[in-house]
């Protein structure tokens, strides 16, 4: 029966209900500074010796922690008026958590591609500040007078491109740069003004036809499969060609099960594994099929050449099976 649960599991049936509420739970706003340093990171250095020189002996994620923008550099003026009001505040890995009265702002380090990026390989990190509004919203037209951000270009470097990129997700879903989480996103450049319309979509995930996955309102699926990828990425039987890692970019929850990176060479060495994950359902139906014969075929003996035997035979039976004489009695009346 588990077997047979499991199979129906993939795919699921989506069911669509459409509700009127007044209010709804606030999203999740993610702001992406690009770049995300004061000063230009890295500088264009010519040679090994250079890149030795500015580094001063450690990597590029630590500089770049020394180089990064903050949060009160980035945004002038927030929805809530306790924005900047720390009540305290928590770092572990790459992630920092700053608990408000009214939610929570979260920051990360990130890892991205950049092609004019040569000296760490064609990839650049960058930082983002996500906040949590954990209030209720009302439902229909409101005034961007009581809801907006207001952004400051000017701590950005000068690049060829000063740009923040918004993201505006489900607050229950944890952001990260991996494929497989697809937010709204808005880009946004110096002097410009964005207003959002949103449209609200509650989306319950069940594995199952009738149990939901987890009933907990905390439950993030993409901290959930992000966090996986980063265990299964750093598991001992996964680790070829890989030595160190940088602990920067793993969320607060993964523990790092092998050596922190210590020079820029084992550091840019890391970024260019990449790893395969396949995903896919967990029983198809020939492993439903296989596993039921094997199962029959144990607890009785028996195989599909057995059970054409015994076919076989009731019907030869059938068809040779003396028929009785029917007499019918008949008269006059």
């Amino acid at each position: 029966m588990l077997l047979i649960e499991e199979y129906l599991s993939f795919p699921t049936n989506t069911l669509y209900l459409i509700e009127d509420v007044e209010e709804i739970p606030a999203p999740a706003f993610t702001l992406c500074p690009k770049p995300s340093v004061m000063s230009r990171f890295p500088p264009n250095l010519s040679s090994s010796y250079e890149v030795d020189a500015f580094l001063g002996g450690t990597t590029f994620a630590e500089k770049f922690k020394e180089l990064t923008i903050t949060l009160h550099q980035v945004i002038h003026a927030a929805p809530n008026y306790d924005w900047l009001d720390y009540l305290e505040s928590s770092t572990k890995h790459g992630e920092t958590i700053r608990s408000l009265v009214s939610g929570y702002w979260s920051e990360r380090i990130f890892l991205g591609e950049d092609s004019t990026n040569n000296d760490m390989g064609g990839y650049h990190y960058f930082k983002c500040f996500t906040f949590h509004w954990e209030e209720k919203l009302s439902t229909g037209p409101r005034s961007c007078k009581e809801n907006f951000f207001e952004l400051n270009f000017k701590e950005i470097t000068d690049s060829v491109e000063r740009k923040i990129e918004v993201y505006v997700h489900d607050a229950r879903e944890a952001f990260t740069n991996f494929h497989f989480f697809d937010p709204e996103q808005v880009i946004l450049f110096n002097g410009s003004l964005t207003r959002l319309f949103i449209r609200p979509e509650v989306i319950q995930k069940r594995s199952k036809r009738t149990d939901p996955c987890i009933d907990d309102e905390d439950y993030s699926y993409t901290r959930c499969k992000e966090n996986c990828i980063w265990e299964k990425m750093l598991a001992r039987d996964n680790l070829t060609g890989l030595s160190c890692f940088m602990p920067a970019l793993l969320t607060k929850e993964v523990n790092l099960t092998i050596l922190e990176c210590k020079n820029w060479k084992d550091e840019t060495h890391s970024f260019s594994l990449i790893p395969h994950f396949l995903e896919k359902e967990k029983v198809t139906l020939l492993d439903l099929l296989s596993n039921i014969g094997g199962i029959v075929g144990i607890c009785l003996g028996a195989s599909l050449v057995t059970l054409f035997d015994i076919a076989e035979m009731v019907c030869s039976r059938i068809r040779f099976f003396p028929r009785r004489n029917e007499v019918v009695a008949t008269g006059n009346h």
